[in-house]
Formats: C-alpha cells, structure tokens, sequence
C-alpha cells in the first residue's frame, strides 16, 4: 500500500517539476519581450495579481494562504532572476 502511494507522488513531483520547467521558459520568454520594450522587471501589480489569484485557487483546493503564499514568493523570486 506505502509503494503505491509513494509511486503516486512520485508521478505528480514529475509533473511539478515539468510544469515549472515550462513556468520558467515562458517567464524566460516574457523577460526578453521586457528587455526589448524597455520594461521593468518587477512588476508589483502583477505580482499582487498572481498571488490574489494562486491563494484563492490554493483555498478552494484546501491548501493554507500561507503555504501557497510561501511556494510562490519561491518561484516568482526565481522568475525575476530568470528576467534580469
């Protein structure tokens, strides 16, 4: 029974991994478009967007503000230093 959960999880941390893959090639993508345009990489209001609507998504799933708020910081930091 243990393996065939450990086995289940095991699938989803592939697709997590593989959806960040893609989360930071298109961040990749967007820090060039801002490069070309003259755009600032740190964009407050859009950050405030994706984590207004990542908590809310989070909560309705029953996961915590808190952890979803933790894992985000997490990956918007990495895009950021992806743009720069």
């Amino acid at each position: 029974m243990l393996r065939k959960y450990r086995a289940q999880i095991d699938k989803i941390d592939s697709k997590i991994v593989k959806l960040l893959s893609q989360r930071v090639k298109v961040s990749l993508e967007v820090g060039k478009l801002k490069k070309d345009k003259g755009v600032k990489v740190v964009d407050m209001a859009r950050e405030r967007e994706v984590f207004d609507k990542v908590v809310k998504e989070g909560i309705k799933m029953g996961l915590g503000e808190n952890y979803i708020k933790k894992v985000f910081k997490m990956i918007i930091r990495d895009s950021r230093r992806n743009q720069k």
